[in-house]
């Protein structure tokens, strides 16, 4: 018959006839045939000859941030192109028309790229004029017309010397230090052999005058951009979100010393509405930001239900030790029985079964069926009914209520006054009988029976998340199916479950429950945000944060109009999203959060006019609390 044939390779051949050899010459052509079909083809690389899209392609797979950088960067290269270019004039190594025109195009690309992209690029080549000291350009200047308004007479004198002053100080000497500062740039702009530097030079200088408080708050919200910065303003809105409730900080400060199994987030472990609604609007924002936070917190409660359930694997043995149990303190009793009290009381017991049999209770069933069993096994044994008999008809009334019975003892109902008194004329004629031992019996059944009942009770919690035979997970948390997502509601349901006669955390071992139920306050702490998002709205979503940078500065002089508007938005954002992600840091660790909410906001020291301007319009934008201050890198 047909076989298959499996090589070293990994290469399956099947249904080979049976006459053909597996050393076969034409079995060894196919396996080479079937290996040249796995080597890799050769790939020809697509070259784009046009520089801009040569520029698009290498943009596929940037962020955001990486794209801010890589414009600024082209702005600043902008600049040393041109001052290679000016080298060219006096004999160093120039810049062709064709090479400027490849950068040029390579550059609008990445401009277009990125929202503000040119805006970056000019802010870019305009860095380097920035890091100059206050003056550098506005001093000489000053001095220039001082000294020429002294050597010339009348109107130019006076003018001249006006002129000077001017911009020899105040507001003055800013504006004639970035006009002078841009006209420089703009003369060592790169230009191609057609294009005019000096017309270069005129614009650079127009831009630089209308750029001063650009390029001052530049300087000034640098502390905004650095790391302590952004911590500073992420600390202003945790404190205020937190409001003056000296418990919010004892509880973050307990929560440290504890070192809970149960990871929290600050809000949770803080248990503070401010906190919440904060942690609701970074969610809503971008709930990722939370991802590997919640993974790692369902995965520890899932951890902590499994291991307080760890006794449900032990039901077996539980059960048949209880059993073990009884029969050997039923060889005890079973010792000192007196059959002369025994035979005394058997006939009023048969008595007692045949008017149960014709009470209203017998009209159950169940009822009727133990009862008639029960007087059917003493007819059938006659004189030879024994204690011993006795003791196994009470042994099997152990097992009634079950929910699949498979005989009458099972089928008993527990609530039966019919039953409960049968039970009891058992126990009392097994006690008189064996001269009190008979509670030995009892009372070892019902000690075992609480372990039993604890082991039961811990499947019946691991039941409702998962399936005790086969080990599936009834709703996952991780992608692979490894972990039951355990909710504060379904580990609360689980909890109250009925089992018997009471509910399942009543039959629990006392360090299960203490456990589970501890584990069920962390995980209603951690509803905290849920209950704020369910109270009130965060706010997520809206443009409230850029819509108060906006208005804050524009209640400002910026001579620059949109440009320098759209500089400072760049500033902004970037400045804001140092300052998300330390607040998301605190967020996510009550660490952090407690420190943030201990932090001190450090003086800024005198800032000018127009650098109060920039400062405070990267401040407005704080004010706002939940997810309109998280942005996300």
């Amino acid at each position: 018959m047909p076989y298959d044939l499996k090589t070293k390779s990994g290469i399956i051949l099947r249904n080979i006839p049976d006459d053909v050899q597996p050393d076969a010459p034409e079995l060894k052509a196919l396996v080479q045939q079937q290996l040249r079909a796995r080597e890799p083809k050769p790939v020809t690389p697509i070259v784009p000859s046009d520089p801009g899209e040569a520029s698009r392609m290498a943009l596929e797979g940037m962020s955001g941030t990486e794209r801010v950088m890589a414009n600024i960067g082209a702005g600043t290269d902008s600049l040393l192109t041109g001052l290679k270019q000016v080298g060219g004039y006096f004999g160093g190594e120039g810049v062709s028309d064709e090479e400027l025109d490849e950068k040029r195009a390579r550059d609008a690309a990445l401009a277009e790229s990125t929202t503000g992209g040119k805006a970056l690029q000019i802010v870019g080549e305009a860095a380097p004029a920035a890091l100059i000291p206050g003056g550098a350009f506005a001093r000489p200047a000053s001095w220039l017309l001082k000294t020429l308004g002294s050597r010339s007479g009348g109107l130019l004198r006076r003018g001249a010397a006006a002129a000077g002053e001017t911009i020899g100080k105040g507001a003055g000497r800013t504006i004639a230090d970035s006009a002078l500062a841009g006209a420089a740039g703009g003369a060592a702009g790169p230009v191609r052999s057609d294009e005019s530097r000096l017309a270069n030079a005129a614009v650079g200088g127009t831009i630089g005058a209308a750029l001063p408080a650009t390029l001052l708050g530049a300087r000034a919200g640098a502390g905004a951009m650095t790391r302590g910065g952004a911590q500073e303003r992420a600390a202003r809105i945790a404190q205020e979100a937190a409001g003056d409730d000296p418990a919010t900080l004892r509880r973050l400060a307990r929560y440290d010393m504890d070192k809970p199994d149960i990871p929290l987030t600050s809000a949770a472990a803080a248990e503070n509405p401010g906190l919440a609604r904060l942690e609701a609007g970074a969610r809503a924002r971008n709930g990722a930001d939370f991802y590997d936070f919640d993974q790692g917190q369902g995965r520890a409660v899932y951890e902590k239900v499994m291991g307080a359930t760890e006794d449900s694997t032990e039901l077996a043995a539980r059960r048949g030790a209880r059993a073990e149990e009884w029969d050997s303190n039923w060889r005890v009793a079973e010792t000192v029985a007196d059959p002369q009290v025994f035979a005394k009381r058997v006939p009023e017991f048969r008595a007692n079964l045949e008017q149960a049999l014709r009470s209203s209770e017998a009209a159950n069933p169940a009822v009727e069926g133990v009862l008639e069993d029960i007087l059917k096994r003493i007819d059938k044994f006659g004189d030879d009914f024994s204690p011993a008999h006795l003791q196994q008809i009470r042994a099997n009334l152990n097992q009634r209520g079950k929910a699949m019975p498979t005989n009458a003892y099972q089928a008993a109902p527990r609530d039966s006054a019919a039953v409960g008194s049968l039970i009891n004329e058992i126990d009392d004629i097994l006690n008189q009988t064996t001269k009190g031992a008979w509670d030995a019996v009892k009372g070892g059944y019902e000690t075992a029976s609480r372990g039993v009942d604890a082991s039961k009770a811990s499947g019946r919690i691991r039941e409702s998340f998962m399936d005790p035979k086969s080990g599936r997970i009834h709703k996952a948390l991780d992608p692979r199916g490894e972990i039951a997502e355990v909710t504060e509601g379904g580990l609360d349901r689980a909890l109250k479950l009925r089992h018997g006669p009471g509910r399942v955390e009543d039959l629990l071992e006392p360090e299960a429950s203490r456990v589970l139920n501890r584990t069920l306050d962390t995980m209603r702490r951690q509803g905290i945000v849920q209950r704020v998002k369910r109270s009130a709205t965060s706010g997520g979503g809206s443009n409230t944060s850029s819509d108060n940078f906006a208005a804050a500065a524009a209640g400002h002089v910026v001579p620059g109009g949109s440009l320098g508007r759209q500089a400072l938005e760049m500033a902004k954002d970037y400045a804001n999203r140092k300052r998300d992600r330390a607040l998301l840091d605190a967020l996510r660790d009550p660490a952090e959060m407690m420190r943030l909410l201990t932090l001190s906001a450090r003086n800024p020291g005198a800032l000018s006019p127009a650098q109060q301007a920039i400062v405070q319009s990267l401040r407005a934008s704080d004010a706002v609390a939940g997810a309109d201050v998280l942005t996300g890198d």
